[in-house]
């Protein structure tokens, strides 16, 4: 925050309401691509002209307090609202649209009682009325498509908003999935059981599947591709040439245990609902892995000799 937003709430609080803004144009940006429904997609472009009447309204209000920062929508520093898949059904995007609204309105409600009798009244009252104005128009368009009024707040209700932690807790598996990857790719043709060295080439693919997954979800969010500076090498131990079947062996399931406990916690960071189910998914892929390589490790152990034997 800079010195003139600590001096002066208000400069503040119009900041807030820019940034708010810039993240509501981007959702009707990318939703006028991707809804189904025409009818829905020229609302949505409608609604994209509105929100850059209320940015200029702001910026010019937010200069003349004196702020001089520069705004650009930025998902890495602001978050955002992302649709469930990136062919929604229009009634999710609208379900999404009033409920957007709705937080509209409660800010600008509490900023103009906040702010009664200052410079800024007259374009804090101009931008609740809008938003109002925009709910009602929201919720016909709703009822017309569904037969029923908008419910908010309903229990249990996805989460469809995302911040920049949900965007590093992608980064970070993804980095981590590209490693394990990289683990098991090295550890093809090392052992001299053929079953596990098929074993490996699965796994490898496993992770690939993992690291495409993340992307897709990186995309959704933000629709563009994660560019991840480092690689998250430091975890991964290699195996070497003629390694022992077992040694191979427990070394993966420590690999596997160790993205387990990874994405445990990683779950617990994330904010977005889609998001999170992705993790869980990944979670049970990598308790998958831990239990067949448990279960390889114990027949190699008890029969003492390879499943399968090369012949030359």
């Amino acid at each position: 925050m800079g010195v003139a937003e600590e001096q002066n709430p208000l400069l503040k609080d119009i900041k807030s309401a820019i940034i708010s803004e810039l993240v509501t144009y981007e959702f009707y940006s990318r939703s006028s691509v991707s809804v189904n429904i025409i009818s829905g997609m020229h609302a949505f472009q409608e609604m994209m002209l509105e929100e850059e009447t209320h940015l200029i309204m702001l910026k010019e209000e937010y200069k003349l307090l004196g702020g001089n920062e520069e705004f650009k929508y930025d998902p890495h520093e602001y978050g955002g609202i992302a649709l469930p898949s990136l062919d929604a059904d229009a009634t999710v995007a609208l379900d999404l649209a009033i409920t957007d609204e709705l937080a509209s309105i409660k800010m600008y409600s509490d900023y103009l009682q906040k702010y009664k009798g200052t410079e800024a009244e007259y374009t804090l009252e101009k931008l609740l009325n809008d938003e109002m104005k925009h709910l009602g128009y929201w919720d016909e368009i709703y009822k017309n498509i569904t037969g029923k009024s908008f419910v908010p707040n309903v229990p249990g209700k996805p989460i469809h908003t995302f911040t920049k932690d949900d965007l590093g807790v992608i980064e970070t598996a993804l980095k981590a999935e590209n490693a394990a990857y990289d683990f098991y790719k090295n550890a093809i043709g090392k052992t001299e059981i053929i079953d596990g060295s098929h074993a490996f080439q699965h796994m490898a693919g496993e992770e690939k599947i993992h690291v495409e997954k993340l992307e897709n979800e990186y995309f959704r969010l933000v629709n563009e591709k994660p560019q991840l500076k480092n690689q998250d090498q430091g975890h991964a131990a290699k195996i070497e040439k003629d390694t022992d079947a077992l040694v191979a062996l427990e070394l993966s399931i420590k690999e596997e245990k160790s993205s387990l406990r990874r994405y445990l916690e990683l779950e617990e960071r994330c904010t977005n609902t889609r998001l999170r189910e992705v993790i869980w998914e990944l979670i049970e892929s990598e308790w998958g892995h831990i239990k067949q390589w448990r279960n390889t490790h114990r027949d190699i152990r008890e029969k003492n000799f390879p499943i399968y034997t090369s012949y030359h």
